[in-house]
This record gives structure tokens, C-alpha cells and sequence, in this order.
């Protein structure tokens, strides 16, 4: 499932090993496959009723490896395959929002696509002005 290949990033002179399946990572809470301490209770599979539950959840999963990238990489900023990794990661997290965006709702309000809800005009404007 996972867009990233990578074999090994050295903390401590330690390698550690990262998961090339992301949603693997995802459900036991860590990214590395070497440096984890198991759930209690282990989730190898999330059943989804609909296209959006399983859209929400591949976000989910993207900013979950996104954000245990930049915390490895805020301690090894030369590190350039973490950083093409992260890059690679936050392309995927955006096309993901982006499909949500367009297939369903906005996810933010800041959002670029808002299905017209915001394309109103001020009553007490001159009619120029949109939100």
C-alpha cells in the first residue's frame, strides 16, 4: 500500500528499520519495524462501509506518517531520504485531501473547494465582495 522505499535511517547508531507498509505502521502505532512497543490489543484490519470512512482513514494514516517523519527529521534535519520521503508522503496526503474535497465535503474551512456554500454575497455590500 505504501508509497515509500527506504531500508534503514541511523538514530543513536542505531538503523532503524521503516515499514514499508504505511497502514502497517499506522495500526501499531509506529512507523519503525524494529523500534515498537506492541498494543495491548492488536488491529490488524479496519472494515469501512463507505468510500469516504475508508478516505478518511488513508488521511489519517498519511498525516500519522507525516507527522513521525518531522519528528525524526526536526532531530536529523541532513537526513535527504527522510526528507524525500516526507515529500513524497505529504503528495499523497494532499492528493487524498483533495479527492475528499472534490468527491465529498471540504475538509477545512479554509478549503479551496467549498460546493458554493460560501459563494454568497454580503446583503450590505455592493455586490463585488465573496466570502
Amino acid at each position: 500500500m505504501g508509497v515509500i522505499s527506504i531500508k534503514t535511517l541511523d538514530i543513536n547508531s542505531q538503523p532503524l528499520e521503516i515499514d514499508n507498509d504505511i497502514e502497517k505502521g499506522f495500526l501499531k502505532g509506529s512507523i519503525w519495524s524494529n523500534l515498537y512497543i506492541p498494543y495491548k490489543y492488536k488491529i490488524d484490519k479496519i472494515s469501512f462501509d463507505n468510500d469516504y470512512e475508508r478516505a478518511i482513514y488513508m488521511l489519517e494514516v498519511y498525516t500519522f506518517f507525516g507527522v513521525e517523519l518531522t519528528l525524526y527529521i526536526c532531530t536529523h534535519p541532513n537526513n535527504k531520504e527522510a526528507l524525500d520521503m516526507l515529500q513524497k508522503i505529504n503528495s499523497e496526503r494532499k492528493k487524498i485531501c483533495e479527492f475528499i474535497e472534490t468527491r465529498f465535503k471540504s475538509l477545512t474551512a479554509s478549503s479551496d473547494i467549498q460546493n458554493g456554500y460560501f459563494k454568497l454575497k454580503f446583503p450590505w455590500s455592493d455586490g463585488n465582495v465573496e466570502v
